[in-house]
């Protein structure tokens, strides 16, 4: 078994901790108050499609380390589908995110491709919650004293934020201008960690990632494997011009996904036991995907041959760089 190649490693960890940075700097150059951009009372991380912490910022101690709970909680309570593109949740219930009501998680989930892949969080502290002293009570004796207590909420929806929900937040603090500031500094932040994170996952692949998890084997030799392949084309179906090809070698043994993905792009190519395949459109698929083509498999106006591959022909693949890639999709 060949170790983890650790300049791929470090490439991959260093960008995980340098987007959560860039979350952090957006927050606190973006917040209203002066608890965030002074007293940097805040922290955020990138998690993984499981809540996970891939890479998280400096930030307070008491902070660090449990943003993921909200999420897994989330989960737990709602299950995982309960996540849609375009959603931001906020809470600040003290016994689900464990600091008190004046510190406020937002998370959001990150897609890729139509499927969820990970999520952006933050936390920081809002100068007034509605508790019954301004700023927050010192000698409160129950929680319902220290303001309102808010279970996980969608704050936007398709992208749409529940004006609504964002109102009752802003009237029901004293510093209703800048408490909206700061939610809105929080979401900037998730915004820059899902951009960022997206593009290490357009360089990488989220299934290459995993495939060399589950396999122990480093990303570079498994795609050398996959290369040195030649694959037969037992048949051409699912969608037109699908081509279902074999053998693969044992090495790459994988299951199919738990759970099938409800949209991959148009070339996607996908590994399942010792079989290949190639998407040629953009459809809903289970197979793990080690990588993507340009080439056009169907062409529905050549009346006479619009597969360009056809049973008993063979495949092989190469590596192409991003720009060769992109030439030969705009080409």
């Amino acid at each position: 078994m060949k170790k983890a190649d650790p300049i791929s490693t470090e490439i991959i960890r260093n960008a995980f901790i340098s987007i959560a940075q860039d979350m952090n700097a957006v927050l606190i150059r973006s917040a209203y108050t002066p608890v965030i951009y002074e007293g940097k009372d805040c922290v955020v991380a990138l998690l993984d499609e499981k809540g996970e912490v891939l890479g998280q910022s400096s930030g307070l101690p008491l902070f660090l380390g449990n943003l993921q709970v909200c999420v897994q909680e989330t989960a737990k309570m709602y299950g995982w589908d309960y996540f849609k593109e375009g959603d931001i949740f906020f809470v600040n219930d003290a016994f689900f995110t464990g600091p008190h009501l004046n510190d406020k998680t937002i998370f959001a989930p990150i897609f890729w491709n139509g499927n969820l892949a990970g999520f952006s969080a933050s936390r920081a502290h809002w100068l007034d919650v509605g508790g019954k002293d301004p700023g927050g009570s010192m000698d409160s004796t129950n929680i319902y004293q220290e303001g309102f207590r808010w279970p996980v909420t969608r704050l936007y929806e398709n992208n749409e934020p529940r004006k609504e929900i964002i109102e009752f937040l802003r009237i029901n603090g004293r510093f209703g201008y800048s408490l909206i500031g700061d939610m809105n500094a929080q979401i900037a932040a998730g915004k820059t960690g899902e951009k960022r994170f997206q593009g290490i996952l357009d360089r990488f692949g989220i299934d290459l990632i995993n495939i060399s998890k589950k396999l122990k084997i480093d990303k570079e030799e498994i795609i050398n494997i996959h290369l040195k392949s030649i694959f037969f084309i037992y048949m051409i179906g699912f969608i037109p011009g699908h081509p279902f090809m074999g053998d693969i070698d044992p090495k790459l043994f994988l299951n199919r996904l738990k759970t099938p993905r409800v949209k991959l792009p148009s070339g996607s190519v996908g590994i399942v036991e010792k079989f290949c395949n190639i998407y040629p459109y953009e459809s809903p698929g289970g197979w793990n995907i080690i990588g993507r083509t340009p080439i056009k498999l169907f062409n529905n106006k050549d009346k006479s041959q619009p597969c360009l591959l056809s049973p008993g022909d063979t495949v092989k693949f190469n590596s192409i760089s991003k720009k060769e890639f992109d030439n030969f999709t705009n080409g």
